[in-house]
């Protein structure tokens, strides 16, 4: 899913309070939320991200074997939380 869908999707959803405003800001608020989820998951450490009513990333270190070397890398799991009824 691009960004310009998901603003299609959450527009088409959303009623006439999205309807007002711009593509270009909501693809912009768009883009500053995924970042702002992305920095605080690579700046999480043990705890979870947690996001009400989306659901939650943590992070865990694997190891991992390249040219039989092992080195520790950064694995993101995500949990959404179970669909409303």
């Amino acid at each position: 899913m691009t960004i310009n869908e998901l603003v299609d999707q959450v527009k088409a959803a959303g009623g006439k309070q999205f309807e007002a405003v711009p593509d270009p800001k909501a693809r912009a608020l768009v883009r500053a939320v995924l970042a702002e989820i992305g920095k605080q998951i690579q700046a999480g450490g043990s705890e979870p991200v947690r996001i009400p009513g989306f659901g939650a990333f943590r992070t865990t270190e694997v190891e991992r074997e390249k040219d039989g070397a092992k080195t520790l890398v950064k694995k993101i799991h995500f949990r959404p939380l179970p669909a409303k009824q």
